[in-house]
């Protein structure tokens, strides 16, 4: 049986630091737009459906976010060198230095809280979080299927490139 008690508490605590993260800010920034940045500033440019598969929302959901993305000037499209039909989203400078931004101030934030902590208790704390994020064994076992499916389409029987459709799943 789950502790509503202390799952509430946690929520609160998770997000009244969100909170005080945004009003230090003072940048209208949301959720999923950082961590859109924070995919593009660690892997490079992206193509969108990878994007949707990654964050757990629909394709019309990421080309929604990247259009505001995009007009706020912190990413742009660009097509790709290999296959000019694809369009691939690339942080800009503007993005980089909001997501700079955005870090430091997370930083400040956290420390005020997890600075309380003693260091068994952070390392308690980073088990519990690994332990939470760990997959199912039911997910597991569909992540396996999900990647062979793929497999299976990016190659037709004679060797060659398969189709250029792909099939988004949103995470539960």
């Amino acid at each position: 049986m789950v502790d509503k008690d202390g799952v509430l508490l946690f929520l609160h605590v998770v997000r009244k630091m969100s909170r005080e993260v945004g009003q230090a800010l003072q940048i209208p920034v949301m959720g999923p737009q950082v961590e859109l940045l924070e995919i593009l500033a660690s892997r490079g440019a992206q193509k969108m459906s990878d994007l949707a598969a990654e964050l757990g929302i629909s394709l019309g959901a990421v080309t929604a976010l990247a259009d505001r993305m995009a007009r706020a000037g912190m990413i742009e499209r660009q097509r790709s060198t290999s296959d000019r039909r694809v369009i691939l989203l690339v942080l800009t400078e503007h993005g980089n230095r909001i997501l700079e931004e955005i870090s430091e101030t997370r930083s400040l934030v956290m420390g005020r809280y997890f600075g309380k902590l003693t260091e068994a208790e952070m390392a308690q704390m980073e088990d519990l979080c690994r332990k939470m994020l760990a997959p199912l064994p039911h997910q597991e076992s569909d992540n396996k299927q999900q990647r062979e499916t793929t497999s299976e389409r990016q190659t037709t029987p004679e060797g060659g490139a398969g189709g250029t459709h792909d099939n988004h799943r949103r995470r539960s």
